[in-house]
């Protein structure tokens, strides 16, 4: 190294009036090199220095254009940027060798995918750098060439976000065509959705014009009877989940593809997490119509899913939490019948009852259906009145027994919310769990008291992802959902006194107070203090 590179660096400031093999070697070197020369050379200076000479098939430009791109991750000061995107835009325009517009646009997209990218900057060169990747469209026909400037065209989208949108027309009007030729063509295919995905996060709320449009990709790439759906289904989905995190507005055509949840749902674990959150995303932004036209079968579906026991207890938490959103997001009177019709409350009920299970499963089934007593008091009770009376009572026994192994405080807040509303009851097998409710109650209202103490408008379950930086239409809705969720909203103290006094409204004033003599007297003291 220290012998060849004051070598290379003094015949690299000779002056060029002439291509040859000789100096397209040296500019080779300087390329694959550039690690070890930037402390040696000012590369921005020496490419004014060195403009491209004429040589046959332009291979003199076509090595300037390849050098940038080697250079660019290495050293190449942003001031000077503007420069390279002017340069790299010349020799990409028609006229020249295909070979040379290819390496043009391939090293302008290393200057986008670099770190030190600035997307202000680039701005006025967003608009001829598309028409140069949609001439280059034109110009090739082969699906791999194809393929890579579709990639290109997904970089710009990416990094550019909403600054796309006065361009986005433009790149629409060549999805169809594009799709036509990856036709047969996998990779080619997921390389179109990966670009329709990323256009669609970048123009936000505006993307609901581009769902008629848009529905028919989805349908293909989640279709399970053709055989190119094990190399579509992924970024189908992805393409799905972000139209609909990003819909105001609902498209029948993307209303439709719902019938398609059951089937995805019992396929691969690897695109479980999407598909539960493509339901949450129904469910929040038109969740009274999914349940009108879909509800009993999506609901059935999960059920399925939270009810196999070999499935992993991960699966079963993402897939109750999704029941939560969908019991949270639509009105009991619609979500009600779905749930009796699809039996979805008897498999959480039926292992409290036999308690066989982990405790962190167990814990799922009970705030499942504390949520459910929430949100759907009558239902709940009704549906405890209808079991065995010493099914109830095991149930009514395990339920509070469970409370010690829920750790999260919104949790244990709906654990005692459930609670103060299943205490409304005659049924014995409940009553005779008062004396052990009691303490739950005092516990969490000693803790917190005030019910918005703890809340946050940050979902818990919901990990960091792509989206995680990015506002979207639905993170509104999520907010929205979290700060009205009654763990947080409800006032604990209301809900136990009103539980307690439809209790005695139900049983009767004597057989109330025998009831509440079995409580202990330090228990009962500090409830009466709580709730004063």
């Amino acid at each position: 190294r220290d012998r060849n590179v004051p070598e290379l660096v003094r015949a690299l400031q000779q002056p060029v009036t002439e291509y040859s093999f000789n100096i397209d070697g040296l500019y080779a070197a300087l390329g694959l090199c550039a690690n070890e020369l930037y402390d040696h050379i000012d590369f921005c200076q020496w490419l004014r220095q060195h403009p491209p000479v004429d040589s046959p098939m332009s291979v003199s430009k076509w090595r300037i254009a390849w050098l940038i791109g080697k250079w660019v991750p290495v050293k190449f000061p942003t001031d000077e940027r503007p420069h390279a995107y002017v340069a790299l835009l010349e020799y990409a325009r028609p006229g020249e060798p295909l070979v040379l517009r290819m390496e043009a646009i391939a090293s302008l997209l290393c200057c986008i995918d670099d770190w030190d990218f600035d997307a202000t900057q680039f701005k006025p060169y967003l608009q001829l750098s598309i028409e140069r990747i949609t001439e280059m469209l034109g110009s090739v026909s082969q699906a791999d060439l194809r393929m890579r400037m579709v990639n290109y065209l997904s970089a710009i989208v990416s990094r550019m976000q909403r600054d796309i949108v006065p361009f986005a027309e433009s790149i629409v009007r060549l999805i169809p065509l594009l799709w036509q030729s990856a036709a047969g063509e996998n990779l080619y295919q997921t390389a179109v959705l990966s670009l329709v995905t990323k256009l669609v996060v970048a123009l936000g709320a505006h993307s609901a014009a581009l769902q008629p449009f848009v529905a028919p990709l989805v349908q293909h790439s989640i279709d399970l009877d053709d055989p190119a759906h094990v190399y579509l289904i992924v970024d189908g989905i992805d393409l799905w989940l972000a139209l609909i995190r990003n819909a105001s507005t609902m498209d029948p055509n993307l209303m439709a593809l719902l019938r398609h949840i059951p089937r995805l749902l019992q396929g691969s674990t690897e695109t479980l997490k999407s598909v539960l959150k493509v339901v949450e995303g129904y469910a929040l932004l038109c969740g009274a119509d999914m349940m009108r036209s879909y509800g009993p079968m999506l609901l059935s579906a999960l059920h399925e899913l939270v009810a196999d026991t070999n499935m992993h207890v991960r699966a079963i938490a993402a897939g109750y939490t999704t029941l939560n959103v969908i019991v949270q997001s639509v009105q009991a009177e619609l979500v009600g019948p779905a749930l009796v019709e699809s039996n979805t409350m008897w498999t959480p009920f039926t292992r409290i009852v036999d308690k066989k299970e982990a405790a962190m499963l167990l814990v799922h089934h009970a705030g499942f259906l504390s949520r459910v007593a929430v949100h759907c008091p009558q239902l709940f009770m009704e549906f405890l009145m209808a079991q065995d009376a010493q099914l109830t009572r095991t149930f009514a026994e395990h339920w509070v027994e469970i409370y010690d192994d829920v750790g999260q405080v919104p949790q244990r807040r709906l654990h005692s919310l459930g609670l103060a509303v299943a205490i409304a009851t005659t049924s014995d097998g409940v009553l005779k769990m008062l004396p052990l409710m009691v303490p739950i109650w005092n516990d969490v209202l000693s803790n917190t008291g005030s019910s918005q103490l703890y809340f946050s408008d940050r979902d818990d379950d919901d990990d960091d992802d792509e989206y995680s930086e990015i506002v979207v239409p639905e993170s509104e809705r999520r907010r929205k959902l979290l700060s009205n969720d009654p763990a947080h909203k409800y006032d604990l103290k209301k809900a136990v006194s009103e539980g307690l006094a439809e209790c005695e409204r139900l049983n009767g004033v004597e057989r109330f107070h025998a009831i509440i003599a079995q409580v202990s007297a330090v228990d009962l003291e500090d409830l009466k203090s709580q709730l004063s």
